[in-house]
């Protein structure tokens, strides 16, 4: 009987050993594919019992295949999608500051900063030749250049609230998308382990789509039974078992001017807030809230336009003389609103004035009582760019706190990309797939399947001498 339970110890060893060698090379074979964990089978001693009346068991049978073990970390799992998810919200967050940093052109002379420069300097030209034309020509087209550039500033910062309205909307979509696969993936888990088979690459395939979940929304999960996960946002789920909640971003969709008349939200489809701590939303939601990053970016164009509104009208009120006879109405240089997008900002002098212009008054360049040579008023004007609280230093404030901003988020990005990159190394260093690993162990279990082999023969061999040769000796 013991030479007949060596049969089957060897057999045991070559099933088990062939089984660890397909493991093997189906790890090789994934060596690149994104998101697969390495797997090895699970071996243990087989035993058999003693007698059948006796609970003790007796070693020394062979080996049994328990299963495949897909070499995950819960702990590196969760230390990438936490890091994915803050480079992601870090990222969207930089974006929105370098893309406003684009808008403002700086540093250039088609830029704000030159715009307003070449209208001060129009100024001075106008008070060295007060009666010419021309130089008030040129006065009346560089003050324009500076009103339609902060219009067209600011309606550049409206078309970025709307865009990254649209983006929340569309990353809301995939988040539902992705959330109803997880959902999808959970049940055909439970189903397959329930089964009794392996559902390692099903798991694979779903953990990818739960740390887009986190990349996206800054999600949160819990290991539930049956290789199943569950993913929250905060304390309410977004995927329970084999099942999923929708969520949807709150009006307002679009706007005119800022600010808007909500800050955006992401709420489950029953209204529930969804907390949203982290991810891509996280970063696009912030900017799109009331006094957030491109709200306080609206503000300060309006803050620009009122300056050069403020002081420029001021300025040029001493053109005017109310008490003169008959009166003298003081009339703006610039009118329209300075505030909700400065689109109402416009020059309102002309060469002709209001006879033939209506809404306008001809452009003077020293006080009424004076004659049209007094120069006063325009060489005035022409200082108000060194002047403190001048339009120019507003402007220059708020450019260099842009650049700062936009730098500091753009610094912070690049280090959270380093820290996530050295995660995701860390955690494929332990449950990734090593080619020297797998080639070793591979030529180690060569070797064991080749032993096996031969005590399978060498029993054998014992066998048939057993069997047809006892007895058979000096004939």
């Amino acid at each position: 009987m013991s030479s007949f339970s060596g049969l089957s110890t060897a057999l045991s060893a070559l099933q088990a050993t062939r089984k660890a060698m397909d493991v093997t090379g189906n790890n090789i074979a994934n060596v690149a594919t994104p998101g697969y964990t390495r797997q090895r089978v699970d071996l243990q001693a087989a035993t058999t019992a003693v007698g059948l009346m006796t609970t003790g068991q007796q070693g020394g049978n062979g080996v049994v295949l328990t299963g495949v073990s897909r070499l995950a970390s819960s702990f590196w799992d969760a230390q990438v999608r936490s890091q994915t998810s803050l480079h992601a919200d870090l990222a969207s967050r930089a974006d929105v500051l370098n893309n406003l940093q684009d808008l403002t052109g700086e540093p250039s002379d088609t830029a704000l900063s030159g715009k307003l420069s070449a209208m001060w300097s129009a100024f001075a030209n106008l008070a060295a030749n007060p009666t010419k034309d021309s130089a008030k020509s040129v006065v009346i087209s560089a003050a324009q250049d500076v009103a339609q550039t902060l219009k067209n500033s600011s309606a550049g910062v409206v078309s970025m609230w709307n865009d990254q309205r649209t983006q929340a909307t569309s990353l809301a979509n995939e988040v539902n998308a992705t959330t109803q696969a997880v959902a999808t993936y959970n049940k055909q888990i439970k189903a397959t382990v329930a089964a009794g088979n392996s559902a390692n690459e099903l798991m694979d395939q779903r953990d990818q789509l739960v740390t887009r979940l986190s990349e996206l929304t800054g999600a949160t999960t819990v290991q539930a039974a049956n290789g199943v996960v569950d993913v929250y946002l905060g304390s309410n789920a977004l995927v329970q078992d084999g099942s999923f909640n929708t969520v949807q971003v709150s009006a307002p969709t679009t706007t005119n001017t800022l600010p808007p008349t909500a800050s955006p939200t992401l709420q489950f489809a029953d209204g529930t807030p969804a907390s949203v701590r982290g991810g891509q939303l996280a970063g696009v939601l912030d900017a799109l809230r009331v006094g957030g990053t491109l709200d306080t970016a609206s503000a300060k164009y309006d803050a620009v336009a009122a300056a050069v509104s403020t002081s420029v009208n001021a300025a040029y009120a001493a053109a005017f003389n109310p008490s003169a006879t008959p009166a003298d109405p003081v009339q703006p240089f610039f009118t329209g609103s300075t505030a909700s997008g400065v689109t109402g900002l416009t020059v309102a002098v002309s060469l002709a004035g209001a006879p033939t212009t209506p809404g306008t008054t001809a452009l003077r360049t020293g006080n009424s009582t004076l004659g049209s040579a007094d120069a006063s008023v325009a060489l005035a004007m022409s200082k108000l760019g060194k002047a403190t609280g001048s339009p120019d230093n507003v402007w220059a404030t708020y450019v260099s706190q842009l650049g700062a901003d936009a730098a500091g988020a753009t610094s912070r990005t690049t280090a959270t990309a380093a820290t996530l990159s050295n995660t995701v190394a860390s955690q494929q260093s332990e449950t990734g797939v090593s080619l020297d690993e797998e080639t070793a162990n591979l030529l180690t279990l060569q070797r064991a399947y080749q032993a096996a082999a031969r005590v399978l023969t060498s029993v054998d061999e014992a066998l048939d001498t057993l069997i047809n040769k006892t007895g058979l000796v000096g004939r």
